[in-house]
C-alpha cells in the first residue's frame, strides 16, 4: 500500500505553491507600511518581488491542473 500517491503529492505541492504565493504577496503588500518605506523603495521592492510571486503562483495552478488528470 502506498501511502503518497502522485495525485496527493501533486496536491500537496500545489497548495504549498499557492500559500507560499500568497503569503509573499501579503508580506510585500502590508509589511511596508510598517517600517515606513518610502514609496521609491516601495516600488522597487514590488518590482524585484512580484514576478516571483506570480511564478509561483503559476506553478501552483499548472500542478493542480496536472495533478487532477
Amino acid at each position: 500500500m502506498r501511502m503518497i500517491t502522485p495525485s496527493t503529492l501533486g496536491k500537496g505541492l500545489a497548495d504549498l505553491s499557492i500559500n507560499l504565493s500568497s503569503g509573499w504577496l501579503g508580506i510585500l503588500l502590508i509589511s511596508p507600511g510598517f517600517y515606513g518605506v518610502t514609496m521609491s523603495k516601495y516600488v522597487e521592492l514590488l518590482l524585484i518581488n512580484l514576478p516571483p510571486a506570480i511564478l509561483t503562483f503559476l506553478l501552483g495552478v499548472f500542478i493542480t491542473e496536472r495533478s487532477e488528470v
